[in-house]
């Protein structure tokens, strides 16, 4: 008899859940309580337990995909009138008795657990997942010893690794070997669906899609409740310019006519070469569904104030630029911006955004992003200011990196990350 399965409540006040994993496969036969797939919310990852014994008929949804609570999930054949299913048993006596002797360098799990873990290792079933039975047998554990502090007493990872610690202090303090070291805590669960490889893409390259994780969801509905439209913050870093302007200096003075440098084209630098540190920088957000398209190919968009007002041409491949070449792009955008020769290619399809305000004079600024990217990047004036250098003051050129990010795809630690990184190869004058 084919029973459904409908996705229980996961949490208080949750709707949905994202499918991140399926523990399971069509045909497979399954035990009651037996975790059949893994689901995540904006709070947590939490394995769902079926609640029949049989076959696997039918299931719902990829992973990636939400699945609403109430709605089917999974359809179940009980067998009932087919032979007895193996499966479907209790666990097999080896899997829940321990060897007479432990493996070499794994600590002796007396099987009879410490008093405050303690439960009746007669019972008829133990409740827990696969995954947890298998890493119980490996480190020769009775799992009818171990205290479930899951939902209706569910053996977790954790459970084994309060038993494990336990047991060893026991030991340990019953004199009856050296002590052992800690066992490693079990690994967390995924954190959700593997980003999606780059895929072929239009002219411009290719891209990854990545639909918003359900916590992500939740940041984004936050995020734009706190601040409607485009919920970017800024963040501000100083950086030490002194030995990058030595440096160009040196470079124009050797130019003999050539292409003379601003700073410009060697923050343009010190950002494509650390977008690979941060990729989800180079990004477009589709709001509409919630998706996150990252490129390989950096478009960079640059900031032109012209007659007719603010306008962002664009520099396709940045990334495979030099400072020379990046130097005379910025240049030709520029120019082709203001006299109204730029093409439709220069004009659309800018993954982010570089601006300055350096010549102005300002400082620091708040720069507003051009959606759907994700950063902008602003460069404010270079500064001569006293510094100590541990013995004494003494003047350096400093500079302000102004740039903002759409909180609903890019928290500040990543922020942070991503202008610290441009910050270090500036300084070291790595470009």
């Amino acid at each position: 008899m084919e029973k459904i399965f409908k996705l229980p409540d996961v949490g208080e006040g949750v709707a949905e859940a994202e499918l991140v994993e399926w523990l399971v496969e069509v045909g497979d036969t399954i035990a009651e309580d037996q975790a059949i797939a893994v689901v995540t919310t904006d709070k947590a990852n939490i394995e769902v337990p079926s609640p029949y014994a049989g076959k696997l008929t039918w299931k719902s949804g990829e992973p990636g995909d939400q699945v609403a609570i109430g709605a089917e999930f999974a359809k179940i054949d009980d067998m009932k009138g087919d032979a007895p299913a193996a499966a479907a048993k209790p666990a097999k006596a080896a899997e829940t008795s321990a060897p007479k002797q432990a493996a070499p360098q794994t600590p002796s799990v007396p099987q009879t657990a410490p008093a405050s873990a303690a439960v009746s290792s007669g019972s008829s079933k133990v409740h827990t997942s696969p995954a947890v039975r298998a890493r119980a047998k490996s480190l020769q554990i009775d799992l009818g010893n171990v205290a479930g502090t899951g939902a209706g007493g569910r053996i977790t990872h954790y459970d084994l690794d309060q038993f494990l610690i336990a047991a060893i202090r026991a030991e340990v303090s019953s004199g009856s070997g050296p002590a052992v070291p800690t066992p490693k805590p079990a690994p967390a669960p995924a954190a959700g669906p593997k980003p999606a490889p780059f895929v072929a893409a239009s002219s411009h390259g290719k891209i990854q899609v990545n639909r918003l994780s359900s916590m992500r969801r939740a940041i984004s509905k936050k995020m734009n409740q706190a601040k409607p439209g485009v919920p970017h913050f800024s963040y501000v870093e100083e950086v030490d310019v002194t030995d990058l302007e030595a440096m160009r200096r040196e470079m124009n003075a050797k130019a003999d006519g050539g292409e003379k440098l601003s700073i410009l084209p060697f923050i343009l630098r010190a950002l494509v070469l650390s977008v690979p540190e941060a990729p989800y920088v180079n990004a477009l957000y589709n709001g509409d569904r919630q998706e996150v398209h990252i490129y390989d190919e950096i478009r960079l968009g640059i900031a032109v104030a012209t007659d007719k007002g603010l306008m962002v041409p664009v520099i396709g491949n940045a990334q495979k630029k030099d400072v020379y070449e990046a130097a005379a792009a910025i240049r030709h955008v520029a120019e082709a911006a203001r006299d109204g020769t730029a093409s439709r290619d220069e004009l659309v399809g800018s993954t982010m955004t570089l601006t300055s305000l350096g010549a102005l004079g300002g400082i620091a600024s708040t720069p507003v992003l051009n959606p759907p990217e994700v950063a902008i990047i602003g460069v404010n004036k270079v500064r001569t200011a006293p510094v100590w250098n541990g013995e004494a003051f003494e003047p350096r050129q400093l500079m302000n990196l102004s740039c903002s990010f759409d909180h609903r795809i890019i928290d500040g630690q990543a922020a942070a990350k991503f202008v610290a990184a441009m910050k270090r190869r500036i300084e070291a004058c790595e470009i």
